[in-house]
């Protein structure tokens, strides 16, 4: 993996000194090679915990690029290919929010050797980050545009006469989505919220460790914002049902 990164910076590179994010995202072609580029990089980063090799900014005009074009173009697109174009395009929206997840990752590591303030303002930018890719992927979900691609239909269970003895029931309504594709989309989601709970102990064991100056109210640090901070991460990641689809 860190050979691959090492080529993943090398694009990088090559992107840098050859075009910019502004060019390359205005041609159907750009923008599938950095869709490409983008999924190797956000392996990596997430993999080796570091932060990517192209700045923010190259993202951020991909998205810009991507809305002017869909409000110009989803009007004169057949119901078939407009489908289609809204899963690649939040498909690419849902995975922007990586970088910020490797800078978290890239974080942590400061939590146990930075002293003091620093160790202070290390413990706060790793939970505004948190903060931030929860209210991402929650906005993401409830979008229009979202909302329209993953609706879904309930289904039987034609299992359930022959394994009922030795099984149990589901913990959740059985579902199909009625373009079946947008189940990516909803697995992506999902993952991503399932990423903020990974962190979520190490930062509550950092805020909680006698001595720690977060834990005291001469930092200036509120201790009521820890507790909102947990009981919104586990409120937001509770199991999401097919009722609770429909409603949205």
């Amino acid at each position: 993996m860190v050979k691959c990164f090492r080529h993943v910076n090398g694009a990088a590179q090559i992107f840098q000194s050859r075009t910019n994010a502004t060019k390359l995202c205005s041609s159907l072609l750009g923008r599938h090679l950095f869709k490409w580029y983008s999924l190797i990089e956000d392996e990596c980063c997430l993999l080796l915990s570091c932060r990517g090799a192209l700045p923010p900014v190259w993202r951020q005009e991909d998205f810009r690029i991507r809305k002017i074009i869909a409000a110009s173009e989803y009007s004169s697109v057949s119901k078939d290919q407009l489908q289609l174009r809204i899963l690649d395009d939040v498909l690419q929206a849902t995975l922007d929010i990586i970088p910020t997840m490797a800078d978290a990752l890239a974080t942590i590591p400061h939590l146990t050797r930075e002293t003091g303030n620093k160790r202070t303002e290390a413990i706060a930018h790793f939970e505004s980050s948190l903060i931030y890719i929860l209210d991402y992927v929650e906005s993401l979900r409830t979008s229009p545009l979202v909302r329209s691609l993953i609706q879904t239909t309930e289904v039987g269970f034609p299992w359930k006469t022959r394994y009922s003895p030795c099984c149990p029931e589901l913990p959740f309504p059985p579902f199909r989505f009625t373009y079946p594709p947008a189940g990516m989309v909803f697995i992506c989601l999902q993952a991503i919220q399932l990423y903020v709970q990974v962190p979520h102990p190490l930062i509550h064991y950092h805020l909680t460790i006698p001595g720690n100056p977060l834990s005291t109210h001469q930092s200036g640090w509120n201790p009521n914002r820890k507790t909102r901070t947990r009981m919104r991460i586990r409120r937001i990641h509770r199991p999401r049902t097919v009722s609770r689809l429909r409603r949205h």
